[in-house]
């Protein structure tokens, strides 16, 4: 199987070990190809930030799959990363989904994330004996869309996957099912606290320069 070997063509996406923003990194050097008797798929570079002032850092690069798939230094996660509109106690649990997925530990990635999941169901009041019935509450009071719901039932299923050892496979949680999995809650996030916290600081300076 051949894999890309255009740096060029790299999908060099990640977040900077300085300023924690999502860049698209710039390289520096040329890549280091890993060949062995397991797999031939990494290349290692040097790459650096686009953003002003910002330190140079060593990436994995994964051409099978076509990602960023380890920084070093990991980048920093701490709560106050994550917008003030997300409540602390979920900010905590996301914050440590990340370092989980910077430091390669998928199955943390996916539990941690089922529990930030579970924390926006008491969050928003929801009613239900398990996180099941608490996702189908959301949909039921307009809490979420459709496809929240389901993207939010699959964080559910591989969150189980990674808690509760299986012996048909599917606990084997690669790198693309936990990123897919921090990405929709990532999603959730954004749709049930930081647009509407941004929308409504946006309405209120409309509605104030009317009062003027």
């Amino acid at each position: 199987m051949q894999f890309e070997k255009d740096v060029k063509k790299f999908k060099l996406d990640m977040y900077c070990p300085r300023c924690g923003h999502l860049v698209r990194a710039v390289p520096q050097t040329s890549p280091i190809y890993c060949s062995s008797e397991y797999s031939d798929t990494e290349a290692y570079l040097i790459v650096r930030c686009p953003r002003d002032f910002c330190d140079l850092a060593f990436i994995i690069y994964d051409r099978l799959d076509n990602h960023v798939r380890k920084v070093f230094p990991f980048p920093r996660t701490v709560p106050s990363d994550f917008h003030e509109a997300i409540p602390e106690k979920i900010r905590i649990d996301f914050a440590e989904a990340k370092k989980c997925w910077y430091a390669d530990a998928n199955k943390g990635v996916v539990v941690l994330c089922r529990r930030v999941m579970q924390q926006i169901a008491l969050d928003k009041g929801v009613v239900g004996r398990n996180l099941k019935e608490q996702i189908n509450d959301m949909l039921t009071k307009g809490l979420i869309t459709r496809n929240l719901h389901d993207a939010a039932h699959e964080v559910r299923y591989f969150g189980n996957f990674g808690a509760h050892p299986r012996d048909d496979n599917l606990d084997d949680i690669s790198d693309a099912d936990a990123g897919a999995v921090i990405d929709i809650v990532d999603q959730f996030l954004d749709d049930l606290y930081v647009r509407p916290f941004e929308t409504q600081k946006l309405t209120k300076k409309r509605t104030d320069r009317k009062t003027v």
